[in-house]
């Protein structure tokens, strides 16, 4: 970490912003080679996406997201061949942001107001804002194992999926474990044996289906796919008798990859999560979770880009951008009061200033985050749980995390509910989390479900603009997507496009691609029989 006053005059690329993308292109600029300088505005790392925040450094971000400052003054004076153009101060990604809370940091409340507070320890939380999955098979693995990133940080299986009953209509609301590997399909009690047998056949189509396309027609000559390759995903299930229990099943956790999916976006997910089954270690699930959260992939990429001779520096503004008027490239950054020359900007759009807008901002997705003092589905083991609940509200989905994922002290569990869509958080979530919880207002006798101790709700969005200049490349916002494919295909994009003779991430040459997934796998399965420290 630089000091303020001793950052470089020149590199090759400026990173603004220490949000997941702009940290795997800085890893990646730094492993090709480049000289990177990575500065954020905030005193702390992540950006929109958070940094393991825990009640009181929360305030940090919550601060940041309500500072409206449009510019900062900007004394730099440039040449006749020059032009300055501001950033923005405080632009945020985050909107809409609503927090309520009934807990207290303090050791012992001493005040009647304090008294009927749950008092926790704010050290021992760890918040993920912005949680996404990593699929087993999927792109995010595979960068962090050919990187070596993945020594930075640790993981922990998404061990249970939980799916409604098939009545949603009553209450109290009720949910059975989704079986997942072929021995649970033979033991489970929530399917009949017919219905087992149809699933069997049915995820065989899928695995025909991505391996071997040719076979489908022969092997399977009912499922006729093509015909609703564009039509909904639940249309082309009910033709293969796919229905009821079963349905839910495939719709919900089998294809969550893809809500609301076509026939083709459908078996593409199911594939895909099939074909993440059992890739590290013969675990029993497609997706693993960071420790401690998402944001410590961030923290990952910026130590491999240390490693490689990256500067860092906190706590910086950027106050302009300085353009070639003859080739409208940027050739500087103003960060300080220094000019800091560069050939490329790799920025958050945190730093485009709003004069640049050409068109009204889009909603990616809508977060709610709880704090409950219990889980949905009490069990004597903790677990990461995911389930989808597009029964109760379109496209939303719920992770459920605690102690042993590094995120909680013991008996708490952070859920996460997120969708999409232009509806107010609460007419999209408040249905939902007043069935799955109770608070003071809304308990009933004999009532066993947790209780919200805390909440916090915010919109993230996606501003369109133009680029100030053709080699300042803008990194979108965080999507609604629930493992980081699209992160890593973006990132990925943005490299090739201002670097296209370098590669990507590349492997080192000592480290062959079977050494570094059987260290990966052995991470998480150590993970699984430590205890969370």
């Amino acid at each position: 970490m630089a000091d303020n006053d001793d950052l470089p005059s020149e590199v090759d690329v400026v990173v603004l912003g220490t949000g997941l993308q702009e940290s795997i292109l800085a890893a990646a600029c730094a492993r090709a080679g480049l000289s990177v300088l990575h500065v954020d505005r905030n005193p702390f790392y992540g950006g929109c996406w958070g940094s393991g925040f825990n009640f009181r450094s929360l305030e940090d971000w919550l601060t940041a997201v309500e500072n409206t400052t449009e510019e900062s003054p900007c004394s730099y004076e440039p040449s006749e061949e020059e032009l300055v153009v501001p950033a923005a101060a405080s632009q945020s990604t985050i909107r809409n942001l609503v927090l309520k809370s009934d807990i207290t940091t303090e050791d012992n409340p001493e005040n009647k107001e304090n008294a009927s507070k749950v008092v926790v320890s704010a050290r021992r939380f760890n918040m993920d804002l912005i949680p996404k999955l990593l699929l087993s098979d999927g792109p995010m693995v595979k960068i962090l194992r050919q990187s070596e990133a993945s020594k930075y940080c640790e993981f922990k299986c998404v061990d249970r999926f939980l799916c409604l009953e098939a009545d949603v209509s009553k209450d109290p609301l009720k949910m059975f474990k989704v079986p997942c590997t072929k021995s649970e399909i033979s033991f489970t009690r929530m399917l009949s044996p017919i219905e087992k047998r149809m699933l069997y056949k049915f995820l065989d189509f899928c695995l025909t289906w991505s391996t071997n396309r040719g076979d489908v027609d022969k092997k399977f000559p009912e499922y006729k796919w093509e015909d609703y390759a564009e039509k909904p995903f639940t249309e082309f299930l009910d033709t293969v008798r796919i229905k009821g229990v079963l349905k839910n099943i495939v719709v919900e956790i089998i294809c969550i990859l893809k809500q609301e999916a076509t026939t083709l976006e459908g078996l593409q997910a199911t594939s895909d999560f099939l074909g993440s089954m059992g890739h590290l270690g013969n675990l029993p699930t497609p997706f693993v979770y960071t420790l401690y959260g998402s944001s410590d992939l961030e923290q990952s990429f910026n130590r491999l880009c240390a490693v490689y001779g990256g500067v860092y520096c906190l706590d910086r503004p950027c106050e302009a951008f300085v353009l070639d008027k003859t080739t409208n490239k940027c050739v500087a950054v103003i960060s300080g009061g220094q000019k800091i020359q560069c050939k490329h900007v790799i920025t958050s759009q945190d730093y485009i200033h709003k004069k640049f807008d050409r068109a009204p901002e889009k909603t990616l997705m809508k977060r709610c985050m709880l704090l409950a003092d219990g889980s949905v589905v009490p069990s004597e083991e903790d677990h990461i749980t995911l389930m989808g609940l597009n029964r109760l509200h379109p496209a939303v989905r719920f992770l459920e995390t605690g102690y042993s994922a590094g995120v909680t002290s013991k008996g708490f569990y952070f859920a996460h509910l997120t969708s999409q869509g232009s509806e107010s958080h609460s007419a999209t979530f408040s249905p939902i989390v007043e069935r799955l919880y109770h608070g003071e207002e809304n308990r009933l006798e004999g009532d066993t479900r947790p209780r919200v101790c805390w909440s916090l709700m915010f919109d993230v969005v996606q501003r369109s603009f133009e680029s100030p200049a053709e080699n300042i490349g803008v990194v979108p916002a965080p999507d609604f997507a629930p493992d980081f494919s699209s992160v890593i295909s973006s990132a990925e994009e943005m490299f090739q496009r201002y670097w296209p003779m370098l590669d990507f991430l590349p492997r080192k040459a000592h480290t062959t691609s079977d050494e570094s997934d059987e260290e990966l796998a052995q991470e998480v399965v150590e993970e699984q029989t430590a205890e969370t420290p």
